[in-house]
Order: C-alpha cells, then structure tokens, then sequence
C-alpha cells in the first residue's frame, strides 16, 4: 500500500517522458528545495526506469532481436531495416531522463544529506546511469556533467573514463559508510532501504564493468585482480535488483514499456526468427512467459518468429498479426536494473575463465536457469537442464560451456533487460551473427537455431549492425563540445 501511494506523490506519468526538464537547472540552487530526499530518491531511480524500462529496452530489443516490426504498423520500421540517422532523436529522451532527470536529482541528494546509506545508494544509482549510457553511446558527459550555470555545455568523455571514474565513485562511498546511519532517509523503492542490497548491486555491477574493462585490454591485471576479489567475497544482492513501486494496470501508473507499447499504441511487436527458433529447438517453456502461438496460417497453433528485416518487403506482407507469434504484455511487470540470472551467469563466466573451477561455474550456470524460471514462475528448469542441448555436462570443452552460458544469458534476459542482452552479445559476440536474410531465405537449412540474422533489409550495408546509437540531437544543437558523431558501425571501447 505504501508504494502504491508514493507512486502516485512521485507523478508516475513521468515514465512516459522526459523531454520538458532542464539540463542546465543548478543542482545547488534547485527549484525544489523544500523536496526532501526521502521523495527525491524514488523521483531519481524513477527516472533510471524510464531508460531501463522503456526506452532503452524497447530499441535494445530490436538490436538483439528479440522482436521484429507487427505486420499491420509501422512504428518502428527504423529499428528493424536500421534506417537510423544522427537526427531521429533515438536516444534524446534517454539523455534527457538521465542528465536532467536522474543525475540532477542524485545532486541534490548529494547537497541535502549527509546520510552515508543514501549516498551509498545515490552512487550506485548515478553509476548504473552512466555505465549504461556509455554502452549505448560510446561517449558521454561526465567530469563536467550535471555542472548547472557554471558549466552548461560540458565536454564528452570517452567511455572508459566514465568507466573508471564510477567505479572509483563506488569505492569511496562504500569507505565512507558509517555504520551510524542505521537507515536510509530516501524512499528506496528498489530495495526497500536494505544497504546491504545496494551494496550488493555495486559489487554485481563491479563485475559486468571489471569484465569489460578486460575485455578493452585495459589494466588487465589489475581489473582480474579486482574482479577474482569481488568474486570470492561472494557479496552480492539476493533476488532481482529491481524498481517495482506499486505498478498498476491503469494509465500512467503502469510498467513504462507497457504503458508505451500496448495501453499507448497499437501492437507493434511480433517474436523474431531467431529467439523463437532457439526456445523450440531447446524446448524451453519459458518461451510462454513472452510469446503467443501463431493464430493464423502455414504456422497456425505454433511458435512463429518473423525473419528480421522483412516488414513490408516483397513477399512479406501480411495483414494478421497472428501469422506470427505476439507478445504477451504484463502492465505490472517490474523494471530489471540487475537480474539474479545474469548475476549467476556472469559469475559462471568468471570461474570458468579466471578461476579454472568447473565445479563452481556449472552451479552458477543451473542457478542463473533456475533464478529465471523462477521469475517468470515457470516450472521444469530442471527437467530442461538435463537436456542435452542445455546440459553443462553435455558440452565439450570450455568454449562450448562459455557458449551455452552467453545463450542462456540471452535467452534469460528476454523481456527482462533487453539493454543488458544487446551489451552482452556486443562484448560475448554470442548468439553469433550468421546469414543474411536473403540467404536465409535462398536455403533456410543452413541456418542454426539461434545465430542472429542480418536483416533481409539492412540500410547499413550488408552484414553491418548498429554497435552503438547517435548522440543525443538536442545535445548537439545546443552544446558546441559534442563530438563528431561516429558511425553507428563503430564499437563502444570495450567492444573488442
């Protein structure tokens, strides 16, 4: 009940939009003064779960194809054929929510209290932010961010910079912790005010950011240094990390993305080939959880996934929906910030390559399965991880092993955080890109279950996928210190 009424003091109709706050707003003068942080922590992890959960989400999730465009509409053409262009505005509300929205108010958490729980808390928030800006972005504001009248136009930093600053933010407000505090003064509406959940979060984030840092060749013996550390003292969040303040199936106090893509427009969603042909060849029950069987022709009553890149291509068209499987939508669904299962697939990662220990890899492996079908409510995990195409023992080799870890992490991350699935197939390079679709559809059998599939339109070029999005357009018009903008083909600096 108490999440249900702050839900509705923090203006929940935020989560459709972010496009009237003001970046340049000083945080140490601020228009709300009288706003205590006990409202200002949920209003900042509220901003967060826009981008988490609807904004991010909905386009990652194009990327890793995990949907393609609905027959019948035509919203998100641009996503599928990746007709995108620096002016399409794609990532201005992200900025807008994180910069104006999310940032600002971690500032003015920061001006306010001295509460070394809520500061805690307040830079694990700030660096979740900012990590999954510079995934999408590559480059982003940081060392004169969120500066007010005193730098209004602040320069880019490269990626790893960002990288290392918020990891370094992280340690020093867990030195600074005093066990005196006893208790948040924010609303938490993540972790219901628990430090040690927050502190757990940090750690987990520790070890998604240590891998990429490796992965850029970057201080390597010191970031596996770091990560073996992290690893070992086992600290991390139980459960999912998530933002879940009382979601209700009524307008504007609903899951963003549903809010967005089923109470606001038309269906515009259908599964894609590729996800789809993996969960039936694995025969994984999960595949309920998000999508319907088609209603309607040659697949009627069964799973059907649509080849990327074909809507409203010769050959292609339809006027059902139903010709393909849909999706289920969940109005009171939480927004994922960190699942338990890519926490336990991560860890699988790391014991296997930086610890040598096959025993400890393979239970975070099933655990990670496990943790997701218990999020979806789903019964038979074990039953599925005794199969041979997603049993541990099964697979020869540890490339083999890392492989089945980096799909069930894809497949896990389904309607769950598509940001996270995008980002990890961009530094795994699992599911792996295969066929085009034009050669797909010359001769389908050489297709395996899974690979991603260039898109049967692909406006960049063939076998040429975005690696990262345009900057923000109202950030180029207004600040002169935005750089030349990279091509979307250009990988972020941990894409190696």
């Amino acid at each position: 009940m108490k999440k249900i009424l702050l839900l509705s003091a923090i203006g929940l109709a935020t989560l459709t939009g972010c496009g009237s706050l003001d970046i340049n707003e000083d945080p140490n003068n601020p228009s709300g003064e009288k706003v205590s942080v006990s409202l200002i922590m949920p209003a900042a992890q509220n901003y967060v779960a826009v981008v988490a959960g609807d904004a991010m989400y909905n386009t990652a999730g194009f990327f890793v194809q995990y949907y393609e465009q609905a027959p019948t509409t035509n919203q998100y053409n641009k996503y599928t054929w990746y007709q995108l262009t620096a002016d399409d505005n794609v990532s201005d509300r992200w900025y807008s929510c994180i910069y104006a929205g999310a940032l600002q108010d971690i500032e003015e958490i920061k001006n306010k209290t001295k509460n070394t729980y809520d500061l805690f808390a307040a830079t694990a928030l700030r660096a979740y932010a900012l990590q999954i800006m510079v995934d999408a972005t590559g480059e982003t504001p940081y060392t004169e961010a969120n500066r007010g009248s005193s730098i209004q136009k602040p320069k880019y930093d490269n990626g790893e910079t960002v990288y290392a600053g918020i990891l370094k933010e992280l340690d020093d407000a867990e030195a600074a912790l005093n066990s005196e505090d006893r208790a948040m003064d924010g609303k938490d509406l993540i972790a219901g005010g628990d430090i040690n959940q927050w502190k757990g979060f940090a750690n987990a984030l520790r070890v998604r950011m240590y891998l990429r840092m490796i992965q850029a060749g970057i201080d390597v013996a010191d970031y596996t240094a770091k990560l073996k550390n992290v690893v070992s003292k086992d600290e991390f969040f139980t459960g999912n990390f998530e933002y879940q303040p009382g979601f209700q199936d009524q307008k504007a106090k609903d899951n963003p993305w549903y809010e967005s893509n089923k109470r606001t427009n038309a269906a515009n969603h259908v599964g894609s080939y590729p996800i789809i042909s993996y969960m039936s060849i694995t025969n994984d029950p999960r595949i309920a959880y998000t999508f319907t069987k088609a209603t309607t022709g040659d697949n009627e009553g069964k799973y059907a996934g649509r080849l990327p890149g074909t809507h409203l291509q010769t050959g292609y068209t339809y006027k059902d929906n139903g010709v393909y499987s849909c999706l289920n939508y969940y109005p009171t669904k939480a927004v994922e910030f960190f699942t338990q299962a890519e926490l336990q697939f991560l860890l699988s990662e790391v014991y296997l390559k930086y610890f040598n220990d096959e025993a400890k890899a393979k239970a975070a492996y099933e655990a990670g399965v496990k943790a997701d079908f218990e999020t979806r409510e789903i019964d038979g995990a074990d039953e599925f991880l005794a199969q041979s195409r997603t049993s541990w023992d099964a697979q020869s080799g540890n490339d083999a092993k890392l492989k089945l870890v980096y799909m069930q992490k894809w497949v896990a991350l389904l309607y769950m955080d598509h940001m996270e699935a995008w980002s990890e197939q961009r530094r795994t390079n699992v599911p792996s890109w295969g066929l085009t679709g034009k050669e797909f559809e010359a001769d389908n059998t050489k297709y395996v279950a899974g690979d991603l599939i260039y898109p049967y339109r692909d406006d960049l070029g063939s076998k040429a996928v975005p690696l990262r999005v345009f900057y923000s357009t109202s950030s180029k018009n207004l600040n002169e210190n935005v750089p030349e903008q990279p091509a979307l083909t250009t990988p972020v600096f941990w894409d190696k």
